[in-house]
């Protein structure tokens, strides 16, 4: 059974997302099918790969260009433009393992537009919107029937919409161990 990390785990992950370089291209057409369609090399980021330790684990970080609907399992905003995708395989011996799989996009779009589009598209979840002196924010939070989560966070960021999605799910490497 998957016990999902504890939230130190969480804050570990976010920095190190930051801090791991711009992926910048087009995503496809919503009549294209993301397989079909990788960041070119060119736009990849210049982080494809890094570790970090600390007395709790390990979790290290993989540049992933390609990383979409499939793997998320929730639709990615028509036309936005991709910052940063990876994955993160974190292990930790006293609270199990797990992986998460990120994508940063961003859309010129106003956030209502955006969590409408999020709205239509996932009526089973759960929204919570939120504001803040900095702005407003909508969380997202969707269980997918592999009994992992996608959580989506959309926010302001001045002249569009920052779209954060990360899903959490077993480490299939040690998901039997």
């Amino acid at each position: 059974m998957f016990k999902p990390p504890r939230k130190s785990w969480f804050s570990i992950f976010f920095a190190l997302l930051i801090g791991c370089g711009n992926d910048t291209g087009s995503l496809p057409s919503p009549q294209s099918k993301e397989s079909d369609r990788p960041v070119p090399e060119s736009t990849q980021s210049a982080v494809k790969a890094d570790q970090e330790t600390t007395v709790k684990g390990t979790a290290t970080y993989a540049a992933d260009n390609t990383i979409g609907t499939e793997q998320l399992g929730i639709p990615l905003y028509p036309g936005a433009e991709r910052l940063k995708s990876g994955t993160w395989d974190i292990r930790n011996p006293g609270d199990g393992s797990a992986a998460l799989t990120a994508l940063q996009l961003r859309s010129d779009d106003p956030l209502p537009t955006v969590a409408a589009f999020y709205h239509q598209k996932l009526q089973n979840a759960q929204f919570i919107e939120i504001n803040r002196a900095s702005g407003k924010r909508v969380s997202i939070t969707v269980s997918l029937p592999d009994q992992t989560t996608t959580s989506a966070v959309l926010y302001e960021d001045g002249t569009g919409t920052r779209i954060e999605i990360t899903k959490l799910g077993e480490n299939n490497a040690t998901a039997n161990q």
